[in-house]
């Protein structure tokens, strides 16, 4: 599935390495999908909670199904947290440039994940939004 088509489809996501920082990825990326009206979840054992949104430690415990997986971390702490992904029954795993290792993507394939590698905001702004 291309990126254009799972940004209009998938409506829950959990996003990986949340921070509280404005200046880092993974925050600015999780503000853009709020705004487009997706349900994000945070995920990140460093936080409870950022602008009252809570944060969880890992993705098992999102208190719903959740259609994409973000990474926005180092490949070698992403392919730890593939299991919990996969156990969490979500289908497609999305990494954001500086994820991606040969490893991580071996696993991922093995694990029957639907790859996506790209940029969520470039990807919006590519689509016009």
């Amino acid at each position: 599935m291309e990126a254009f088509e799972i940004l209009d489809y998938a409506q829950t996501w959990a996003v990986i390495g949340m921070n509280d920082n404005p200046e880092k990825f993974a925050y600015k990326i999780y503000h853009e999908l709020k705004n487009h009206h997706k349900r994000v979840y945070g995920v990140n054992a460093k936080y409870a909670q950022i602008e009252g949104d809570p944060i969880f430690p890992s993705v098992s415990e999102i208190p719903e199904s959740v259609d994409v997986a973000l990474m926005v971390v180092n490949p070698s702490i992403g392919i730890t947290l593939l299991d919990a992904i996969s156990g969490k029954a979500i289908k497609t795993l999305w990494l954001q440039p500086g994820t991606v290792s040969e490893p991580l993507l071996e696993k991922a394939k093995e694990l029957g994940f639907d790859v996506v590698e790209n940029c969520v905001l470039a990807a919006y702004r590519l689509k016009g939004e």
